[in-house]
């Protein structure tokens, strides 16, 4: 990335800044807006629309800038997971009762491709980068305020913070998603953007960033440490001196974090209920459930080897492994693991296919650390923290998988 660069915005730049403004405030603050569905049946509704609406969009793009054609070449490596999810629509899942799960994974994969291609080609990537990271801000430091009329609120009526916070979503999981991709972007708003000197911009990154970590220690969202820990372990060890800055403003937030759940979950709800037992966060694990669960996974894997058992078939499978054939484990609406479910579902041929794009995206960022070693620029501290938050995601996966839960039985799911 160039040392200097300039941030002045332009028609997509801006289009880009709204169109995130819209979908991170729909995906936060929906409880504002009247609906008739919920608010996680509008968030998938919202996220089909979008897909439907980009791939025509991205298709017309690509036909009028034909000569940028090439610029798409890098889609290639998304090609064998097409190629999977298609082969298991066409010979497996079109006789199934939801066939076409994978082929929305395909659309999706499609939808991230073709808009990376658009941001670089005709916004910018550092354009983007502030966009996206505004945009991030601005909603999450609107929740963050709100979160705080909340708890006061509802610690004046005497109810526990942690089971009202978060607010606005179905379960703690959703939320805990959206925080492992946010909290490594909020120091990035420190390096980047036309308010990167603005003492008060910086107070606001800072507000927003200790809420949200009060939140995630109170809820105690496991998925989300255990993510946030692993993003942080490699990007030390892949830009190591160069990432120093990103690390030290995102320790700074954890800390004020600490600080401020020390304040607002056990100082002042002890001084309010008069000495009263404070309610802790839940540090427990429920490691030997996820190992279960992740056995039954394993399990389907291996039944069709190496192509799986068809999209949504962890939910109408019959039980395989004898904690589910006994009753003793309710089926669950996911394996909490992401890859797991992928490997029971579409196989591991697919879990194979996906070493394609993610082998692509190590070799464009060993490019980009060969780029930054000789000085970090603001920019390059910016591209450590967009890398942190996307491992972050990735490893978030692992152990965790977002599926509506639908609890059955085991007799139930045959």
């Amino acid at each position: 990335m160039a040392p200097s660069v300039s941030y002045r915005a332009n028609s997509p730049s801006s289009a880009v800044f709204v169109f995130c403004l819209l979908v991170i405030g729909a995906t936060l603050l929906l409880d504002f807006i009247p609906l008739e569905w919920k608010q996680f049946d509008t968030q998938r509704i919202l996220l089909c629309a979008l897909v439907a609406f980009l791939v025509p969009l991205h298709s017309v793009f690509a036909f009028v800038k034909a000569k940028r054609a090439r610029s798409y070449s890098s889609l290639i490596w998304f090609l064998p997971v097409s190629l999977v999810f298609v082969g298991h629509y066409w010979f497996l899942d079109k006789s199934q009762l939801f066939p076409f799960e994978g082929m929305m994974f395909l659309l999706f994969f499609l939808v991230a491709g073709l808009n990376g291609v658009f941001i670089r080609d005709s916004v910018g990537i550092e354009r983007a980068v502030v966009a996206l990271v505004y945009a991030v801000v601005i909603v999450c430091a609107f929740y963050s305020a709100i979160t705080l009329m909340t708890y006061a609120f509802i610690l004046n009526d005497g109810i526990s913070p942690k089971s009202l916070i978060p607010w606005g979503f179905v379960n703690i999981r959703f939320w805990s998603h959206l925080a492992t991709w946010f909290l490594p972007l909020f120091p990035v708003a420190l390096f980047i953007g036309p308010f990167r000197h603005s003492s008060l911009w910086k107070f606001l990154v800072g507000f927003t960033a200790a809420i949200w970590w009060w939140v995630v220690i109170m809820s105690a969202a496991h998925g989300t440490v255990v993510a946030l820990m692993i993003s942080t372990v490699v990007v030390l060890a892949f830009y190591r001196r160069d990432a120093w800055r990103w690390f030290r403003a995102f320790s700074l937030y954890l800390m004020v974090g600490v600080l401020v759940w020390l304040v607002l979950s056990v100082i002042i709800p002890g001084a309010v209920s008069q000495g009263s037992k404070v309610s802790l966060p839940d540090i427990g694990t429920t490691a030997p459930i996820r190992i279960i669960q992740w056995t039954e996974a394993l399990a389907m894997s291996l039944v069709n080897f190496p192509f799986g058992m068809g999209g949504q078939s962890w939910l109408t499978h019959a039980p395989l492994t004898r904690p589910y054939i006994e009753g003793s484990v309710v089926l669950y609406g996911a394996p909490h693991n992401m890859y797991m479910l992928w490997a029971a579902e579409y196989g591991w041929v697919c879990i194979a296919a996906l070493l394609f794009p993610m082998g692509y995206a190590v070799h464009r960022l060993a490019k980009l650390r060969s780029q930054t070693a000789s000085g970090a620029s603001k920019s390059s501290h910016a591209a450590i923290g967009v890398v942190a938050s996307v491992i972050a995601r990735i490893s978030h996966r692992y152990p965790s998988k977002l599926r509506r839960p639908v609890p059955l039985t085991p007799e139930s799911s045959n």
